[in-house]
């Protein structure tokens, strides 16, 4: 059966049975019980597809439900957490007071 190659390379039976390639616009002989697979498989994405809803009316919102939680959480009552009070950071000690000075314990020079 004759088909038309819509991809950029596609695998396909000829009709003699051997294994081919075909490349894009290429119009080739597809062996009859490939016929099914070449053509689920010889699609664009998204060109051929078909959109799996109408779309919706220009001037009309899509229609939104609630969707139930599947595994809802056993409501417990729980006391409100404790906030940790802001660390703050501690003031640095003070210098050490300089201890007095000195006495010296030299002798003047004297003159003589």
């Amino acid at each position: 059966m004759k088909r038309t190659v819509r991809l950029r390379s596609a695998v396909y039976r000829d009709a003699d049975g051997v294994m081919r390639r075909g490349r894009t616009g290429e119009e080739v002989r597809v062996h009859s019980d490939d016929v099914d697979r070449f053509d689920r498989f010889n699609v664009i994405a998204g060109a051929d597809a078909e959109p799996p809803h109408p779309p919706p009316a220009p001037n009309s919102e899509p229609e939104t439900k609630p969707v139930p939680d599947p595994d809802p959480e056993p409501e417990t009552k729980s006391e409100p957490e404790e906030k940790p009070e802001p660390q703050t950071e501690p003031e640095p000690e003070p210098a050490p007071a300089k201890p007095p000075a000195r006495k010296s314990t030299r002798k003047p020079a004297t003159e003589e």
